[in-house]
């Protein structure tokens, strides 16, 4: 009987991407049963699948996270409940497949007791030969089943330790480690949930259980009805999961579904990025957060100096918000930067803003185009990419026009160099591309880019840059095919 696992689970087994499965399905090298596979379909087109212990998740996940520079207060194991819940299910399905593979086994004997049979008593060749092919299919099936035991205690093991989570109607899905809630897990995966307070005072997180169990792990006062309570309803930032769950849950699609927000915030670091270019890193102060999608701006307020900057980390923490504030801007909160923030202890953020966001339903790889010091949205986008984990092949292309070194390019080598499906490369234009030439030059520049990738009509483009730049880019690109829904640009 086919054994039936999801493609979240199927890509962390063989280590590859889940976009990966999704393209070989696309390609009908892989098939699927009700959106899962089946893991001896899987293991044909993964043969030589290196199980040496299901480590090998948890150490992409460390790669990712001192790439991003990043810690996650997340505990190792679930608690002791999390962990004898999942245990008891897990050796409900072990009793139930042990005893299905017994009944299989039964009659597989019971078949081949009357093809003997049925062979002494007419002698027929075409029975010998029948019999011999299903012993050869029996020796066959056997013999995978090392492979198939190993990569299944593999998953029952990472079962143990990670929940998967599904969401409906969108069939997103993220793993909760540990006894992190389903609201943390969710962001830290790119998911887009709806939410404001995080103490569970707002309910706006609020989300059915349709199947599984989710413990109350965060004593917040209740902000749910009776009725909502008895329906199956549970706030995502006060539960975790107790197993695999599904939810039915509503996820922020587009930008405008977000509420503007005005939120006092602490300024909690700044450093010096290079060229003129700072990073601040600033705390909402609690209880508030600052909800947004990546790619989007907000309007940072020191004293009387305001100004409007992209933000540069991905929603997958909303309590560290980044901006690069360049000091040759002219503006004043630029200005106030330049002079130095010694004396700044708190702000205030207004957002968020822009419509330059990922799209979360495209199948396609992406290529991440940053022109000069245009690169936080970019940031962002990239950031949140990665997290999501679904697309098959990453490209960031940094165009200088001044001859010096992207601020960021050891960031985006340390991507390259610990993420297999990022492709990073640092391009020069001439700097005519801020005049009347801009055009020609902007064609020469992605015609280099165009000339790495024999079809440029099956990639998302993400471009940000002076808006000459980005709309003779957008131009150039559509005029080569790419549609132009698959071109998304921000200017300064």
């Amino acid at each position: 009987m086919a054994q039936l696992i999801s493609l979240s689970r199927a890509a962390r087994l063989v280590g590859v991407k889940r976009a990966t499965l999704q393209k070989q399905i696309r390609e009908g090298e892989l098939h699927t049963f009700e959106g899962e596979l089946d893991l001896s379909e899987l293991l044909k087109v993964y043969p030589k699948t290196d199980l040496d212990g299901s480590g090998m998740v948890e150490r992409a996940d460390r790669i990712i996270e001192n790439a991003f520079g990043k810690v996650l207060d997340t505990k190792d194991l679930p608690d002791a409940e999390v962990l004898a819940t999942r245990v008891t299910l897990l050796s409900h399905e072990l009793g139930t497949a042990r005893a299905r593979v017994n009944r299989f086994n039964k009659l597989v004997s019971r078949i081949s007791d009357k093809l003997d049979s049925l062979e002494q008593a007419v002698g027929d060749p075409a029975v010998k030969a029948f019999r011999q092919w299903l012993e050869s299919e029996i020796d066959e099936v056997q013999s995978a089943q090392g492979l198939h035991d190993e990569v299944l205690a593999t998953d029952t093991f990472m079962r143990l330790l990670a929940a998967h989570v599904q969401l409906k109607p969108s069939g997103h899905d993220f793993f909760l480690n540990g006894s992190e809630t389903l609201l943390h897990a969710g962001l830290r995966s790119g998911m887009q949930f709806r939410y404001g307070c995080t103490d569970g005072s707002c309910g706006r997180c609020r989300a059915k259980v349709i199947s599984g169990e989710a413990k109350r792990v965060r004593a917040y006062p209740e902000c749910l009805s009776e009725d909502e309570l008895a329906a199956g309803y549970v706030t995502l930032c006060a539960h975790t999961a107790m197993t695999d769950v599904l939810l039915q849950v509503d996820e922020v699609i587009r930008p405008e579904e977000i509420e503007s927000q005005v939120l006092p915030a602490t300024l909690r670091r700044v450093d010096d990025l290079g060229q003129g270019m700072v990073g601040l890193v600033v705390n909402p102060v609690e209880p508030h957060r600052l909800q947004f999608l990546s790619g989007q701006s907000a309007r940072i307020r020191i004293g009387d100096a305001a100004a409007s900057y992209p933000i540069a980390s991905c929603p997958c923490d909303e309590t560290q918000i980044e901006f690069h504030i360049n000091t040759a801007d002219d503006n004043p909160l630029a200005a106030r930067v330049a002079a130095g923030l010694d004396d700044v202890e708190t702000l205030d953020l207004e957002g968020p803003r822009g419509d330059f966001v990922l799209n979360l339903e495209s199948v396609h790889s992406l290529v991440f185009i940053a022109w000069d010091r245009e690169f936080a949205s970019i940031k962002s986008l990239i950031e949140q990419a990665l997290a999501l984990d679904v697309a098959e092949q990453i490209y960031i292309y940094w165009v200088t026009t001044d001859g010096s070194r992207p601020y960021l390019h050891n960031l985006c080598r340390a991507w390259q160099d610990a993420i297999d499906n990022v492709n990073y490369t640092r391009l020069e234009a001439d700097p005519a591309v801020y005049g009347a030439r801009a055009r020609e030059v902007v064609g020469d520049t992605l015609a280099e880019l165009a000339g790495q990738h024999y079809n440029v009509k099956v990639f998302d483009f993400y471009i940000g840059g002076p808006e000459t730049v980005t709309e003779a880019s957008r131009k150039y690109l559509v005029a080569r095919g790419v549609p132009p829904a698959q071109v998304r640009t921000r200017h300064d």
